[in-house]
């Protein structure tokens, strides 16, 4: 060692020279320890807050989402007509049905209470009989209400029944078709109730939420209970503060905690005027960064004793030889080298060294961290040593290349911008920092930033979006600042409208809009949407640069723009809406002027069969006045429809045709008459109903009566003359006497087991009495014949049925008898007689007659055999089922006689 190093080496050898050192050291590293620290906890903090404020912005708009939806549906029972009807009138049991139905409705509803105008509860569900007929009119919610008759939330409130509990309430006026106000709904919530609505957005377990009523009391406290007293809530004040400053997180001191830091994040429920506050505690803050305190003053303390060590070890080594010193310096030299790698390989960027070769063409991978490895989806063991070309192919298109030459020969470092990175296997966005070493590798520094870039281009997406909507919405879009009332920006609609250009709108206030005398009303509206008092101000008159007025309705948001608040109106010309109401009403009138121009009775009933409306006609004919028919409802005229039966026709009714009826109707001094009812489904008042159009059948059902009267004497007219005719065949033939009888029983037996029609069982009955008659045309010494008939006589007997035909066919018949007759020996082969006729050209009436024939005629005695017996005809007829004779026929047939013991009654001669 040189002399020129010997003061050096005594000084550090001097124990107070060391101390001095280690004191500084200590300060150093402490003070270093504590900036670390102390970043962290504003980092950490910041975070926290972030998260707070978010949290707050949702649940106030969760809040306000639950709180509309309750009003609205509110809002559509008060402009039902049915529970107006029953408000007007204070029917009680009437309104109770709608309460009912609105708690069944509603699931974080728990009771409904209806007032008069002048706040006396007169009804509610459930009931509270020990506060019915109490006024209310000092309460705040009844204040609220009936200062402009419109919807309202209240303030918190003790509830004067059941528990008497903490809760809000939320009215609804009563408003009839003329204006008048003629009750109001309320809606009791307990605040503890809010704890199901406020679970549906996810909080930090740190954080505490905490709502507050317009006068700042708690409504509802996620960090204490307590549902029995109001309570204001003290750090309401940071309402101000956030409102007056523009920063919505304030620091408190929470004297809960002993006059801890507290720090709270305030965001407004705009439609309600409640406020939302999340608060957290500082203590809490700093406890969650303690592993990072804790090891970062560990790390700290293991640098101080490390330098210690090294400070007595050099202490120790310095009145060493020069080789000892030399080992020194190569042992922390060996340890710097692994301070280096740690710090290389647990770098969060990804970092890889290169080296040149051939002259800058190329470059030769030396090394890659972890992250870098991860970021470029490689192996170490497969990179190194090789080529960037081949482990890198799409490093050429992505420009990086050229940086990494232009750095090994300037030694000039650069910073190349974000890229898309790809090649066949991988595609990722990078971000490259490059620089070379005194050594002259190449180091690059880079950053997968694919998650930025997809957020980025997300964000311009959204903006794109936005910008479209607002530039091609059909409704006029006008961007206001509610301070100065000037025109910022409109969309092309809102300059359709006006007639005015982009620019030249900018160039306008809220007075160059609207006509001089109406501007008064326009200025008091534009303040109450900018107060958020109203979000939609209807029909207003807009002036339009050619000095012509049209009107709009006018909804209104609130936008931010580079920190500005801002009035966003939306305009709809509602001027083709206004011609249509005026259309409307002048249909509704020719409709009216219709319908009491009808000679029938006209009634429209809701599903329930309660009458809306009836023509004059209807009060004419059934004696009552419009007003009793309204209330008695279609039960009074028509007792046998029931409430069901109404429903289920209304439900069972096609929406494009009609449902014609017979029923009856009932005067009003208790006459009944039958009608012809034709019902269809329309839109009445913007209501489906049935329009119900009924006309008098008396004289069209007596005309009925008569005209079946008439019928049935000529159907007994007509049997008679069958019989006759049947006695005729069996007087010509008396060893067959009592046959076509017997035939025509078991023909009908066997169609009606077949479950055929009436008409069809009478005309197979007919035809089977007079089934033969073609046999007048044999001689009657062929037909009693007793020995065998020959070819020529049988030929003759065959052409009965043709004969029969020939007989009945001008006879005028309701049924086609003559038929029948014609084919009752046709066979399902083809092998029967006259015509040759198989399967479905045989009328199936035929094929009945066909199987009772041969039934009859086997089991019975003949001149040329003895019977046969009913075994023997069945036996001939399941042998040639679906042969000779119909299958489904013969299998009835088999079943009359085998399962339900059929017989042929005993028929004189």
């Amino acid at each position: 060692m040189s002399e020129n190093n010997v003061p050096t080496q005594h000084w550090l050898i001097e124990g107070r020279s060391i101390a001095l050192v280690c004191i500084a050291l200590f300060f150093f590293l402490s003070g270093i320890t504590f900036l670390l620290c102390y970043n962290h906890y504003n980092e950490t903090k910041g975070l926290f807050l972030k998260k707070d404020r978010s949290a707050a912005r949702l649940l106030s708009i969760v809040l306000e989402e639950h709180i509309q939806t309750i009003m609205k549906t509110m809002e559509s029972y008060t402009n039902r007509p049915l529970l107006l009807h029953a408000v007007r009138n204070k029917n009680v049991k009437k309104a109770k049905e709608h309460l009912i139905n609105m708690v069944k409705n509603s699931p974080y509803s728990e009771s409904f209470v209806i007032t008069d105008k002048e706040g006396t509860l007169w009804t509610s569900y459930p009931e509270h009989p020990e506060v019915t007929g109490r006024n209310f009119a000092y309460r705040e919610w009844y204040k609220g209400v009936s200062k402009d008759w419109r919807p309202y939330i209240s303030d918190v409130t003790l509830r004067v029944v059941a528990e008497k509990d903490l809760a809000f309430i939320i009215c609804v006026p009563f408003i009839d078709d003329k204006g008048d106000i003629t009750g109001i709904l309320l809606n009791t919530h307990r605040t503890g109730g809010l704890v199901k609505i406020m679970k549906r957005v996810l909080i930090d377990p740190g954080a505490s939420v905490v709502i507050t009523d317009r006068k700042g009391n708690i409504v509802f406290n996620s960090r204490f209970t307590n549902e029995k007293e109001i309570t204001p809530y003290p750090f309401y004040f940071v309402k101000d503060v956030a409102v007056n400053s523009n920063k919505f997180s304030v620091e408190v001191e929470d004297p809960l905690t002993g006059g801890r830091k507290r720090y709270v994040s305030y965001e407004p429920a705009v439609n309600t005027d409640w406020s939302v506050f999340v608060g957290r505690d500082n203590h809490q803050i700093m406890m969650s960064g303690l592993r990072y305190y804790i090891q970062t003053g560990v790390i700290a303390l293991m640098l101080f004793l490390l330098f210690l060590l090294l400070l007595v070890y050099s202490r120790k080594k310095l009145i060493s030889q020069w080789l000892l010193d030399r080992i020194r310096a190569n042992e922390e030299l060996a340890k710097s080298e692994i301070r280096f790698s740690e710090l290389f390989e647990n770098m969060s960027s990804g970092v890889a060294v290169y080296r040149g070769i051939d002259d800058g063409e190329d470059f030769i991978i030396v090394g890659m961290n972890t992250a870098g490895l991860m970021i470029s989806h490689v192996q170490k063991e497969d990179i190194v040593g090789r080529s960037v070309k081949d482990v890198f192919p799409g490093i050429i298109g992505l420009g990086l290349f050229e940086v990494f030459q232009r750095v090994w020969k300037t030694g000039n470092r650069e910073h190349h911008e974000s890229s898309l990175y790809k090649d066949d296997s991988h595609s990722y966005w990078v971000e490259n920092y490059v620089y070379r070493l005194p050594s002259g590798e190449i180091v690059a520094i880079y950053n997968d930033i694919t998650d930025r870039k997809k957020a980025e281009e997300s964000l311009h997406e959204s903006e794109v979006k936005f910008r479209t909507i607002f530039d091609s919405a059909n409704d006029g879009f006008l961007i206001t600042d509610p301070v100065t009332k000037k025109l910022v920006q409109g969309n092309a609609a809102i300059c359709s409208m006006l007639g005015y250009t982009k620019e030249e709108i900018k160039n306008l206030t809220i007075h160059d809009m609207h006509p001089p005398d109406n501007f008064s009303h326009v200025v008091d509206e534009f303040e109450r949407q900018v107060k958020r008092e109203s979000i939609l101000a209807e029909g207003q008159p807009i002036l339009r640069k050619d000095g012509s007025v049209f009107y709009a309705d006018i909804s209104s948001t609130f936008t931010t723009i580079r920190g500005i608040s801002y009035l966003v109106g939306i305009f709809r010309d509602i001027t083709e809406r206004k011609q249509a109401e005026e259309v409307l009403k002048e249909s509704e009138k020719k409709y009216k002027e219709l319908i009491d121009g009808m000679n029938e009775t006209v009634q429209v009933i809701d599903f329930n069969g309660n009458l809306i409306d009836v023509n004059k006609t209807a009060i004419e004919v059934l004696g009552y006045s419009k007003e009793e028919l309204l209330a008695i409802g279609l039960h009074g005229i028509d007792s046998s429809l029931k409430k069901e039966d109404i429903k289920a026709l209304a439900n069972a009714m096609p929406s494009d045709k009609l449902q014609i009826f017979e029923t009856s109707h009932k005067t009003k001094d208790g006459r009944t008459f039958p009608v012809e009812v034709c019902s269809s489904l329309v839109t009445y008042k913007g209501k489906q109903v049935i329009l119900s159009i009924a006309r008098n059948i008396t004289e069209r059902k007596l005309a009925e009566e008569e005209l079946k009267q008439t019928f049935e004497k000529l159907r007994k007219s007509l049997i008679g003359t069958i019989q006759a005719l049947s006695s005729t065949v069996e007087t010509r033939d008396p060893y067959t006497s009592g046959h076509q009888k017997r035939v025509s029983n078991l023909a009908r037996a066997i169609a009606q087991e077949m479950g055929l029609s009436n008409d069809t069982i009478d005309n197979i009955r007919m035809a089977g009495i007079i089934h033969d008659i073609g046999k007048v045309s044999v001689p009657a010494e062929i037909l009693s014949k007793p020995g065998k008939i020959s070819d020529l006589e049988m030929s003759l007997i065959r052409i009965h049925p043709q004969s029969g035909y020939d007989i009945l066919k001008d006879v005028e018949l309701p049924y086609p008898i003559a038929e029948v007759v014609l084919q009752h020996h046709e066979r399902m082969d083809g092998s029967g007689y006259p015509q040759g006729l198989k399967g479905n050209q045989i009328l199936l009436e035929a094929k009945i007659i066909a199987v009772a024939d041969v039934i009859e005629a086997i089991a019975s005695h003949r001149p040329y055999r003895p019977a046969k017996g009913i075994d023997a005809a069945l036996e001939e007829i399941e042998r040639n089922k679906g042969i000779l004779y119909d299958e489904k026929v013969v299998e009835v047939c088999l079943k009359l006689f085998r399962e339900k013991e059929f017989e042929f009654e005993s028929t004189e001669s």
